[in-house]
């Protein structure tokens, strides 16, 4: 029996309920979990058996008599910001306004804490996100992993206090977590329920609108006899994400309530809703468990965009026109579906694109454009759209009547079909009630599409020199007047005109200094000239310029900081950065080529940096990939399931980063003048490595900003001007990934009128392979690579090479017995990659 499954067997006898969870995700990892946790020690044991060594996780609230509070420590990935346990526990009892009392208590991997109380009498503790900052509850519908579970990468949840009771919780601590008291709504300095809190993570806001995109689209898609259940089902796991603080309670209700009413089956408006407000009762007191979905998020954002920022609403307020010259406008509209339209068009038309190759709706979220819970939020203004036609209504009412001669009036008497006269303003009224019909909804937005909001994805991101970051748009001047004669850099207010979906989580601030940066550069890149380099080409991956036609990589052994500072890069960039694994530009597994409509290529709209992992020793680079999207020209991709492609327009940068350098088997210039081969040669003593080192040059964001956007100018003003370590590195590379080279050098020499048998010529370059420890090729290859390199054959009884001599013989490197003989010189070829180290795991 093992330590894990004799814990979960103690604890059973405790009284708990355990199941088995995945030690990386911590999931559960058997279905039902809520109902299938068991305290049998034979259903434990089967558990265990399916799963060896899982996670022991431990149901809280109600099954197990206690709650815990969930202390998350660590640091934030998205600041660098270090969170102690102790300081966040600090900031939680000043804040109900005591200290806390001995307990029970758990250590996380993360430095974390897991501090259970006894669940109240009478009182109902459910999941709640965010009571404190970084601190949530876990309460009865959540679990948490116990001791003596072990992760993945061996760390464990450990029990500080193993003899230690379970202690009743303090009053305050519970007043805080029902929100009740001196902790009311009223009193209380936390965002309402309804409200999205302004500390919720990206990665949770981004989990909670791709949920509600899923639910609206179960509802709309729900069958007769399964609208209402799909209904209730959908309002309650909505209204969960609502509890926890990560959705808006409006923008969520409205989505929900457009779905509805696009498939009503047979139900009235009113029984549409009750269905709503029975599922949101039962979801909005039970607030969604999401402390599993950052984790989740980590490797996702690794080949994805990162959103920076949240969306952030645009209500009908937030139109450029006036809302009441926006009514006046709209109520104009035709009372017909394609007249909906044009309302919703003339609305929306700032904040609203339709993504023609791509099938998608994409949003203006007030800095960039965003496929991010797009549908979801489209959905909204369509409801709003046709909630706001009795506004228009009104507003024609109040224009005027020009059957009276009012000045301005826009409402009129008209006959009806019956001879009846009735004012435009109430058929408009009736209208608004009839838009709400079933079917309506759908097809504003099909029917909107071709009216001014249709697009393509390579509209988007076109001007290279524009560059988002938090408070404005950094737009790249050249040298425009006698009193600016150096390129610099303009900063202007976010313009959804720009079409950009990218931003830099960054705030441009000329006078930002990075003191800290600028040492971690000149202790692991000593040379100047280095130096410069890494500036400009961190100021050239600011922008969409790929006119360099270049790709870098970053090779030396572990412990040298160039992890430490493409990080860095990384998060400054923000969405403009990505990571893509490097088998997307090899040649192997998927054979990628020019023509292929590749799906991790139309990831890479916008993008300008792109770094890769690691490649495998002896992996090949897909050459003719490498020129295309290193070759200024568009390259034709299709995201997933698109029935059309598009050209990508590269704006990206490639950058490599490892220990071994990729094969690269062409000779020609049009592959070899792409590569810069950059070597880090530094090595940091373990005594010498700054743990925190990333979190500090986050905080010098700014400043690091500064630095890049001097290297863009640098380069601009100057041209990217390589080091000559640079140029000497890249060079052997090239040396070194050509073997027919080294064989000329060494064992041939060009002389007019000699010439050499063909194969004798090929018995010597064997002989020479052999010794040098090189794959030779066959007789043919070695023909077609010496004609390639100039080299003329002539055949009379035999074939012969002319104008060549040899320098060498078979004899130099194969003795008469067939043994290989010592290279000369005294050495072999020099290695295609230096010996295998570890790479750097800590920041330096």
């Amino acid at each position: 029996m093992t330590d894990i499954v004799a814990a979960a067997l103690v604890y059973a006898r405790s009284g708990k309920t355990v199941f088995p969870c995945h030690r990386e995700t911590k999931r559960p990892l058997i279905k039902g979990w809520r109902e299938n946790a068991t305290a049998d020690p034979a259903s434990i044991e089967q558990q265990w058996k399916s799963f060896p060594g899982a996670m022991i996780g431990i149901p809280t609230g109600v099954p197990a008599g206690a709650f815990v509070v969930d202390i998350d420590a660590g640091i934030d990935k998205d600041t660098g910001e270090i969170f102690e346990a102790a300081e966040l526990v600090a900031q939680l009892e000043s804040k109900i306004g005591c200290q806390l009392p001995t307990t029970l208590t758990t250590e996380t991997p993360r430095g974390g804490l897991h501090i259970w109380f006894l669940l109240p009498p009478g009182e109902k503790i459910g999941n709640r996100a965010g009571i404190i900052p970084r601190i949530d509850v876990r309460g009865t519908g959540g679990y948490v992993i116990a001791p003596p579970s072990v992760r993945n990468d061996g760390k464990s949840y450990i029990c500080k206090n193993p003899d230690a009771d379970i202690a009743s919780a303090p009053k305050a601590l519970i007043d805080l977590i029902l929100r009740r008291g001196a902790f009311g709504s009223k009193s209380s300095g936390s965002p309402s329920q309804g409200s999205a809190r302004n500390d919720a993570s990206d990665a949770h806001r981004k989990y909670a609108l791709s949920a509600l995109d899923r639910e609206c689209a179960a509802i709309k898609n729900a069958a007769s006899g399964q609208r209402n259940t799909a209904l209730h089902n959908a309002a309650a796991n909505i209204a969960e994400f609502v509890a926890a603080g990560v959705l808006d309670e409006h923008a969520a209700l409205a989505a929900i309530r457009g779905s509805a009413a696009a498939n009503p089956g047979g139900d009235t408006s009113n029984q549409i809703e009750a269905t709503i407000q029975s599922g949101w009762g039962k979801g909005i007191t039970n607030p969604r468990d999401l402390s599993s979905v950052a984790l989740d998020a980590r490797p996702r954002g690794q080949n994805s965009r990162s959103s920076s920022q949240p969306y952030r609403k645009h209500p009908m307020q937030a139109a450029p026109e006036d809302i009441e010259a926006l009514h006046l406008l709209c109520c104009r509209f035709p009372m017909t579906d394609m007249g909906n339209a044009e309302r919703f068009a003339a609305r929306n038309r700032h904040r609203v694109r339709w993504v023609d190759k791509s099938e998608l709706w994409s949003i203006y979220d007030g800095r960039r454009w965003t496929i991010e819970g797009a549908e979801a939020v489209v959905e909204q203004w369509v409801y709003e759209t046709v909630r706001a036609i009795a506004e228009e209504a009104r507003a024609m009412r109040d224009s005027g009547r020009r059957d009276l001669g009012e000045p301005g009036a826009l409402d009129d008497l008209v006959e009806e079909k019956d001879d009846e006269e009735v004012l435009v303003s109430d058929l408009l009224a009736k209208w608004a009630v009839k838009s709400e019909a079933h079917g309506k909804f759908s097809r504003i937005k099909a029917s909107a599409r071709p009216l001014g909001l249709t697009i393509q994805p390579e509209d988007f991101d076109r001007d290279p020199f524009l560059i988002n970051c938090e408070n404005g748009t950094l737009q790249l001047l050249d040298a425009a007047d006698e009193n600016s004669p150096r390129a610099r850099v303009h900063m202007r207010p976010h313009d959804p005109s720009d079409l950009i979906t990218r931003l830099m989580p960054v705030k441009y601030d000329p006078k930002a200094k990075a003191p800290i940066y600028d040492g971690f550069l000149d202790k692991v890149q000593p040379d100047e000239t280095m130096r410069r380099f890494l500036h400009q080409w961190a100021g050239y991956c600011l922008t969409g310029d790929v006119s360099e036609q270049k790709l870098c990589f970053w090779h030396g052994r572990g412990a040298n900081g160039k992890s430490t500072l493409i990080d860095t890069w990384s998060v400054i960039l923000g969405d403009y950065a990505t990571s893509l694994g490097i088998e997307s530009f090899l040649d192997q597994g998927r054979k990628k080529s020019g023509s292929d409509h590749s799906a991790d290529l139309a990831k890479l709209v916008g993008v300008r940096l792109v770094r890769t992992s690691e490649p495998e020793k002896g992996a090949k680079l897909a050459e003719a990939l490498i020129k295309l999207v290193t070759g200024n020209e568009p390259v034709a991709v299709r995201e997933p399931y698109a029935r059309r492609g598009f050209d990508l327009n590269p704006a990206f940068k490639l950058t490599v980063g490892g220990n071994h350098r990729p094969k690269i088997t062409g000779t020609d210039d049009g592959i070899w003048r792409r590569v810069l081969l950059v070597p880090w040669t530094v090595q940091i003593a373990d005594a010498d490595k700054d743990r925190k080192l990333l979190g500090k040059l986050r905080n010098e964001a700014s400043g690091i900003l500064n630095r890049m956007i001097e290297g863009m100018l640098d380069w601009r003003q100057c041209g990217l001007i390589e080091p000559e370590s640079v140029i000497a590195a890249t060079a052997q590379y090239r040396d070194d990934s050509d073997p027919l080279g080294r064989f000329i050098t060494l064992c041939l020499r060009k002389e007019a009128g000699s010439r050499v048998q063909s194969s004798h010529l090929y018995k010597l370059y064997k002989a020479w392979a052999e010794a040098a420890g090189e794959t030779a090729w066959s007789q043919m290859g070695f023909s077609a690579a010496m004609a390639d390199r100039g080299y003329r054959k002539k055949q009379s009884n035999t074939i012969h090479w002319l104008d060549v001599a040899t320098l060498k013989d078979v004899h130099d490197f194969i003795d008469q017995d067939g043994n290989v003989l010592d290279f000369p010189d005294g050495s072999p070829s020099s290695p295609s990659s230096p010996p295998v180290y570890q790479e750097d795991d800590w920041p330096l």
